[in-house]
């Protein structure tokens, strides 16, 4: 006899009369009840007769184990009878739906693929499925027979069961336009009469199938032993139906959410708002080809990042999964969706009168709408942005004179003094949209960051804030209204100056965000700030372009470093210039990765003709700028490499000064 698998007293009923053949075997009558002590790997079980007590060797094929094998077969059953009455439901949906449409050209070839694509292969496989599984029904041993290696061939296909899920909602709104067309809605009416069902509960049918699967293969499983020879099948089996029944629930939800979004961009009819299309960017668009609006998503802004930086962030943009994103925590904001709407009231600027206006909260936009007919629900567009671009505050703070119920929302555009109807509404929309402001702004940040630490001969070009922004992020400006912000740019290869630090940067920084400095703090703010986002700026004037000083250079670069975390990349030369105090005479010296500002001026005097061992001791080193807008005392151990690392590309501007001190 082999070897015991098994060692767990269980009850039985014999099904079949078994012969013994052996002395140390049980003879066994139909009927019977025998408890199974050990079970071996040959199938054979040992145990005891209970109605005598005789102990003894008998083949597991003759007895099933009460309670929970006939629950196995009554699921096994189950599978195979719903499968079939799905496969009905599927041949119904062919014979009285499909074929009339397509017979009497009721609806083009385009349509009917929209709709009825996925069915056909659909049948076959489940022919082939209904087969197997009758074939396994019909010679079902409770012991020995399994249903999971089913399930596994049928895994690779299950795909199709995807692509009905992603055609479904657009199948959907095919056939409600159609239903204008009188033809079709009286071979409509034919086909719902004859086959007794409606065409949704069949079209539905596929979708519901794959979670039927789950639930039929953990009801199997529940009823399964673990040593029984179906049991790692089925547990394989039931972890492939379940990934692909998640993905078929979000590709729904990404779906349905999309003509959410279809629906809402049609409320506008004098603006051509798309909140999707294939790289689901929003873009409205006035009628008049002078106002062109257009806006992505964060992560498609930034499809294209720089493909080489030194010591950046990784490319997180570009591993974003297409559905359910996956990684940093930060980026899973997931597709573009619809929070909230509703009817509010805008206070009129320089007014306490109210007007009405529809307010649209995204996960990533807000929009600003007029009602033009309240009928059909058609609006006009007022203001739109990005949740990034958006800071929100509650009313009474920002302006004693509103009422508790009043919420800021301010964009690049303007800042608007929202009405709700009751405190209870405006905490609901300042708890959503702080929620989603602060998601996108981490996103922003994120996004911008990966560029890492700008090396550039910046230029700065002064303009005036045409709107108050209070950035909520740490590295955002404040800016007020009027205010003077120098817009940080460089200069191309071409000779032209863009607002933008990196000059191999994505392009789509300078169209939302610039770099400036506004009351002396240096940060990121919404380019809508200071000019139309629908405007391409022009080339500034040469004679108002001024040079960074380079204390505002260092300043930038440092602040960059503690935003990054990231490093100031080495010089590749660390030759300066050392200066006398009288600025008659200088030296170039090669500095040390490790040597303080003390061995530098060592090293300056043991090259001087008037060498003397001492004479350094009355001597201190200064940090210059050749502008001098740099002048810092440094300590006898301050590590110069370091402080020459931070001058980067502007190290021609930059130089060390020997200075006697005055021994009080």
């Amino acid at each position: 006899m082999a070897s015991a698998c098994a060692r767990v007293i269980r009850q039985y009923v014999v099904v079949r009369y078994f012969s013994r053949q052996r002395q140390d075997e049980l003879e066994l009558s139909q009927g019977d009840i025998v408890m199974g002590a050990e079970r071996y790997k040959d199938g054979w079980m040992r145990g005891f007769r209970i109605r005598d007590l005789a102990v003894g060797f008998f083949p597991s094929a003759v007895v099933r184990r009460t309670g929970e094998e006939s629950v196995r077969t009554r699921v096994a059953e189950e599978i195979l009878s719903t499968e079939e009455h799905y496969l009905e439901n599927l041949a119904i949906l062919g014979q009285y739906f499909a074929t009339p449409l397509k017979t009497h050209n009721v609806v083009s070839a385009e349509e009917f693929g929209t709709i009825f694509s996925t069915i056909e292969p659909l049948v076959g496989l489940s022919k082939d499925f209904c087969s197997q599984l009758r074939d396994r029904i019909q010679t079902w041993d409770h012991s020995e027979s399994k249903l999971g290696d089913l399930f596994l061939q049928l895994a690779p296909f299950l795909k199709l069961f995807g692509s009905h899920a992603i055609g479904y909602t657009s199948a959907l709104e095919v056939w409600k336009q159609l239903k204008d067309n009188d033809k079709f809605t009286s071979v409509l009416t034919e086909a719902e009469a004859g086959s007794g069902h409606s065409f949704k509960s069949l079209f539905i049918a596929p979708i519901q199938r794959v979670p039927r699967y789950e639930l039929l293969l953990k009801e199997l499983l529940k009823h399964t032993e673990k040593d029984h020879p179906d049991y790692d099948n089925l547990t394989m089996a039931l972890s492939k139906v379940q990934k692909v029944a998640v993905e078929i629930n979000e590709r729904l939800r990404f779906v349905q959410n999309e003509l959410q979004l279809i629906v809402i961009a049609k409320k506008f009819p004098h603006d051509q708002v798309n909140l999707i299309d294939e790289s689901r960017q929003f873009a409205a668009r006035k009628l008049k080809p002078s106002r062109t609006q257009s806006m992505k998503t964060l992560r498609d802004s930034f499809k294209q990042l720089p493909s080489e930086k030194p010591r950046s962030l990784p490319n997180i943009v570009l591993q974003l999964a297409e559905f359910g994103e996956e990684g940093n925590s930060v980026l899973d904001v997931g597709p573009r969706r619809v929070i909230r709407e509703g009817v509010v009231q805008l206070v009129k600027p320089d007014s306490k009168e109210t007007t009405e206006r529809y307010l649209f909260l995204l996960n990533d936009l807000v929009l600003v709408a007029q009602f033009i007919n309240k009928t059909k629900q058609q609006y006009k567009l007022k203001d739109q942005s990005l949740l990034a671009q958006v800071w929100i505050s509650d009313g009474q703070s920002y302006d004693d004179q509103l009422t508790d119920t009043a919420l800021i929302v301010g964009t690049p555009t303007a800042v608007h003094k929202i009405i709700l109807s009751s405190v209870e509404e405006k905490k609901q929309w300042f708890q959503e949209m702080m929620k989603y402001i602060k998601q996108q702004k981490q996103l922003a940040s994120h996004i911008l960051k990966s560029f890492g630490i700008p090396d550039q001969k910046f230029t700065c070009y002064t303009m005036k804030s045409r709107v108050e922004y209070k950035g909520s992020d740490e590295f955002e400006l404040q800016l007020k209204v009027g205010s003077d912000v120098s817009v940080l740019g460089v200069i191309r290869d071409d000779g032209k100056w863009k607002p933008n630090l990196f000059a191999d940067g994505a392009e789509t920084v300078e169209n939302l965000w610039w770099y400036g400095i506004a009351s002396n703090s240096f940060g990121w703010f919404p380019r809508g700030c200071l000019i139309d986002v629908d405007r391409t700026m022009g080339e500034p004037e040469s004679d108002r372009l001024k040079q960074l000083p380079m204390k505002q250079f260092l300043s930038v670069r440092k602040r960059f470093a503690k935003w990054t975390g990231i490093p100031f990349m080495p010089l590749q030369d660390r030759v300066v210039k050392v200066q006398s105090i009288d600025k008659n005479s200088y030296k170039s010296l090669l500095i040390p990765e490790s040597a303080t500002a003390a061995n530098v001026i060592e090293m300056y005097w043991r090259r001087h003709s008037l060498y003397d061992e001492n004479a350094h001791d009355s001597w201190c080193l200064r940090e210059v700028s050749i502008d001098q807008s740099v002048n810092i005392l440094l300590s006898p151990g301050a590590v110069l490499a370091k402080r020459m690392d931070s001058w980067g590309c502007c190290k021609d501007r930059m130089q060390f000064q020997l200075e006697e001190q005055v021994l009080g």
